[in-house]
């Protein structure tokens, strides 16, 4: 596995993001998994769903064996194809769902 400084920094901003930040600012549940698989990839994958389990956002990157980023090959247009990215459409994702305050 190849991963570089700035993928694990990407990962662990990901990981605050969905962990943190989804329950915080939207009230809603997040997730975060970093999948291997066999040829020495790996998965990051996000989610943030309601109470009752529906999914609200979910995105896939791979990381592949030699550091290449890459997108779920099934994603519609749109999907994010890298961790900066996944990262980018989950603040934005949170930016727009935020929960109102009360007055």
């Amino acid at each position: 596995m190849n991963i570089s400084t700035r993928q694990h920094e990407l990962l662990a901003e990901i990981q605050r993001l969905a962990i943190a930040s989804v329950p915080e600012q939207t009230g809603q549940l997040g997730s975060h998994e970093v999948r291997t698989f066999a040829d020495d990839g790996v998965w990051s994958v996000v989610s943030a769903y309601n109470a009752s389990n529906a999914t609200l956002y979910h995105s896939y990157v791979s990381i592949e064996a030699d550091g290449a980023e890459m997108p779920n090959p099934q994603a519609g247009p749109g999907a994010p194809s890298t961790l900066s990215e996944q990262r980018d459409q989950l603040a934005q994702w949170i930016a727009a769902n935020r929960k109102q305050e009360a007055a």
